[in-house]
């Protein structure tokens, strides 16, 4: 049993499930040859770390946030609230998009993205494909969860190569450790984000009223 505020994960759903039967959990942070875009030798890319957290995953009052850790005192690092539905995947997906964002605006055309969710890295490296081929569903004909966020995610890499590094958490690498601290920070802003959201839609609804 998890204990409160600490990051769970969550039971495989046939999302994950379909896909990973026969297929070997990476061994502590080996770097999975996993790429999407053109592949590229590691002396090549920019490496960033991102991680996202949920707090009281699946229970009343849960919360969620992401993390994207550059450098040291690198003023892009991130430590978001997760907009929308709070649950470990999602963040764990918002992160990369996160980090994917900020990387092209940076000119990087080459990353190197170390998370700790092999689903994350299945979702966008292996089941992808399969997913787009069945109009967005499992292989057992469900329809695939966290399919926006999926979305969401495959549009960001479509002009920028990336290789995804499975990279255990708690395993001693600093950058995951930063990464993991940004995203409790972030779901500490939950509130923060949903004011803001409040505030975003009244705005746009006197807009259409003025209309």
């Amino acid at each position: 049993m998890s204990k409160p505020g600490s990051k769970r994960a969550s039971s495989p759903s046939v999302d994950d499930a379909e896909d990973t039967k026969g297929t070997k959990q990476p061994k502590e942070n080996a770097e999975s040859d996993a790429f999407t875009g053109t592949k590229f030798s590691d002396g090549e890319g920019t490496s960033v770390y991102t991680d996202g957290a949920c707090f009281f995953n699946g229970k009343q009052g849960h919360v969620a946030g992401v993390g994207v850790y550059w450098a040291a005192d690198d003023v892009e690092n991130v430590s978001e609230a997760l907009p929308g539905s709070p649950s470990n995947h999602r963040a764990e997906i918002y992160a990369a998009v996160r980090a994917i964002q900020i990387a092209k605006k940076r000119g990087v055309d080459k990353l190197i993205l170390h998370t700790d969710s092999q689903y994350l890295i299945n979702g966008i490296t292996k089941w992808m494909s399969g997913w787009k081929k069945r109009e967005w569903k499992t292989s057992a004909g469900e329809p695939v969860k966290n399919k926006e966020d999926f979305e969401a995610l495959d549009k960001e890499t479509a002009d920028i190569s990336i290789k995804w590094v499975y990279s255990k958490s708690k395993s001693g690498i600093e950058a995951c450790d930063e990464a993991d601290k940004l995203a409790k920070k972030g779901a500490g802003l939950k509130d923060k984000v949903e004011k803001q959201e409040k505030e975003e839609k009244s705005k746009n609804g006197a807009k259409e009223l003025a209309k």
